[in-house]
Order: structure tokens, then C-alpha cells, then sequence
């Protein structure tokens, strides 16, 4: 048991292959039970299949992900169930050791930079939906339905006051 290429790098919070390989090195057919992979700290997924019958010189393959829980070197432990030639249940344990580094961290933004350190910006249009969607029905036509620009900057509607009528008076 052991891994039929290096394991990729494994960073803690982030799900990582796990190659593992069965050989069998004998001289004749094995019959092999379940395989078990397990782990002290982290989640392993896709750890526990049936291997069945290997040749000689035959190979069984397990591909598990594995999410480490800290980082530093890391055991796992790979544990087959079989039943031997004379009936009676055994199992092959092997310890495997993996590296885990520290996951990466999101730079937060800063503050002093604009958009106030959290979310998204803010998209500012001086269009209006019912004008959106006359763009789209022109594009939908194939006419030129580019959104309007005004010089390269874009300002945002303003709101007139409304006058009064004009009062009484002469009418005809």
C-alpha cells in the first residue's frame, strides 16, 4: 500500500487527492476485502471501497480526497479487511504519511481605498429599466443597442422641482 504518484500539494480547508495504490506482490491471486482510509483530524471522502481479487503483480486503486483539518505532517491510516487461506479474517494496516500547509488567506480590502473594506461596489446607471429593456428588444432586432454615453462619464438623473400653474385670470 502506498501512493502510485506523490500526492498533490494538501493546504488546510481544501480538499486534496489522495493516489493511493494496492500491489499485489505475491506469487499467486489474493482475494482482498474492504479498504479503509482514515484520518486523526480532517474529513476523508470517498475512503472506503471494495477491493476484490488481484493477480499477481496486480494493482487496485483508490482515489480519496482528503480535507485537512490543521496543518504540519499528517497519518493516515489505510486499513484492508481480507480473509486468509485458512478462513480466518486479517487485515493489513499501513501508515501513511501526507504534508499539509497552511491555506491561503483572502486579502481583505482596505478601508482606505474606496468601497469601505466589505462587499461589492456599487454600479451606478443613469439608465432606467423601461430603457434597458427597449436596448434589449433592439438588440433582439439587431439595431444598435450600445448603451448611451455621455462623454465617458455617466451622471445620475436630476430631479427637477415642478412649478406651479398659474393661477386665475383671463381665460378664453
Amino acid at each position: 500500500m502506498s501512493f502510485y504518484r506523490p500526492p498533490d500539494p494538501l493546504f488546510v480547508g481544501q480538499p486534496g487527492a489522495l493516489p493511493i495504490q494496492v500491489v499485489n506482490l505475491g506469487k499467486r491471486l489474493s482475494v482482498l476485502g474492504n479498504i479503509k482510509v482514515s484520518a486523526k483530524s480532517g474529513l476523508i471522502e470517498n475512503g472506503t471501497s471494495l477491493v476484490g481479487s488481484l493477480d499477481a503483480g496486480g494493482y487496485f486503486t483508490l482515489d480519496s480526497l482528503f480535507t485537512a483539518e490543521q496543518s504540519g505532517s499528517q497519518s493516515l491510516d489505510v486499513v484492508i479487511e481480507y480473509v486468509d487461506d485458512f478462513n480466518q479474517p486479517r487485515t493489513l494496516t499501513k501508515t501513511l504519511n501526507v504534508e499539509v500547509m497552511e491555506g491561503f488567506i483572502e486579502p481583505t480590502p482596505d478601508p482606505a481605498l474606496g468601497g469601505g473594506g466589505g462587499g461589492e461596489f456599487p454600479i451606478v446607471s443613469g439608465e432606467t429599466t423601461l430603457q434597458k429593456i427597449w436596448r434589449f428588444v433592439l438588440g433582439i432586432l439587431g439595431l444598435d443597442s450600445s448603451a448611451p454615453s455621455n462623454g465617458g462619464t455617466e451622471q445620475p438623473p436630476i430631479e427637477k422641482p415642478i412649478s406651479p400653474l398659474p393661477q386665475g385670470g383671463k381665460g378664453g
